[in-house]
């Protein structure tokens, strides 16, 4: 178990740590890797990415408010084409059984990044390509950790 400093080392990295495991890094690769991806993988943790999206949906759904809150402004338009490769997310990070981490820092990596396409109505990126990526890499058929060492089949 890490240290209180290393839990809070940990927490301030995540968002570097996700896009690091989102983007394919091994967990492997580092200790603060493999932590991070210990605990995006945790159910805990799924349970708690699964209502955080599905928060998501419900703000994207509720009337635009005229007053100012203190609420983020989302991409609502891409959020309502997104919904059923949403649920899909929601419904994989809520299955039981252990899954790759990749998916899981995908789903948290979009959740948290303010200038991707969730936030950002200048991201060049696909949400609900991106969803499908996550859900692709959330099968719990893939190895739950890849293999550096394979050799490239011919």
């Amino acid at each position: 178990m890490p240290s209180l400093p290393n839990k809070i080392l940990l927490r301030l990295v995540a968002g570097r740590l996700d896009a690091d495991l989102a983007a394919g890094l091994p967990p492997e690769t580092s200790p603060r890797h493999a932590a991070r991806a210990r605990l995006l993988v945790n159910p805990r943790s799924r349970q708690a990415l699964a209502t955080n999206w599905e928060h998501l949906l419900l703000i994207a759904h509720a009337p635009p408010s005229r007053r100012r809150s203190g609420h983020v402004p989302v991409e609502r338009q891409r959020i309502h084409r997104a919904e059923p490769e949403i649920r899909e997310l929601i419904a994989a990070l809520r299955a039981s059984g252990p899954i790759p981490a990749r998916g899981v820092a995908i789903a948290a990596d979009l959740l948290t990044d303010g200038l991707g396409p969730v936030y950002n109505p200048r991201s060049g990126d696909d949400l609900t390509s991106a969803i499908v990526q996550a859900v692709e890499q959330l099968d719990p058929t893939l190895p739950l950790s890849p293999d550096r060492f394979a050799s490239p089949i011919s």
